[in-house]
Formats: C-alpha cells, structure tokens, sequence
C-alpha cells in the first residue's frame, strides 16, 4: 500500500503510473484499489487536487469478476 499526500496537482493515472505503468494504473482504478481522501475512486480522469491524500493498493485482494456467471454453472442440484 502506498500513502500520498499530493504537493501539486495531477491526473490519478500519472500518480499511480509513477509505481507501476499506465495500463495498471487503470486496472487498479477499475478494481477499486485506489481512494483518493477516504473515498474509493474508479474515475481514471481525475485530477487529484493539491493536499488531497491518496491511498494505493498495489496489490488487492480484488479480482475482475467474470462477465458471465451463468454460463460457468454446470448443473444445479
């Protein structure tokens, strides 16, 4: 987990591209592994504002969840 605490401000993706790249960026943003002052964010537009404490979690314990449930159930009992 990484804390920030921001000095100027700046696009989330190029914050958290700094510990990782880009394409992470995103996907922890769409995990919901990133929250900006106690909030979870998944925009991968914002802009961080000045004083704002940001929290990433490099490596969550959430995973992308199968757009299709059904078809993975074999049978029903």
């Amino acid at each position: 987990v990484r804390h920030i605490k921001c000095d100027a401000p700046i696009a989330i993706v190029d914050l958290i591209a700094g510990f990782s790249d880009h394409d992470r960026a995103r996907e922890l943003l769409e995990l919901g592994s990133v929250y900006v002052n106690d909030q979870r964010i998944t925009d991968t537009e914002l802009i961080v504002t000045r004083g704002s404490y940001v929290r990433i979690h490099l490596h969550p314990r959430r995973y992308p969840q199968p757009t299709d449930l059904l078809s993975r159930v074999h049978q029903e009992t």
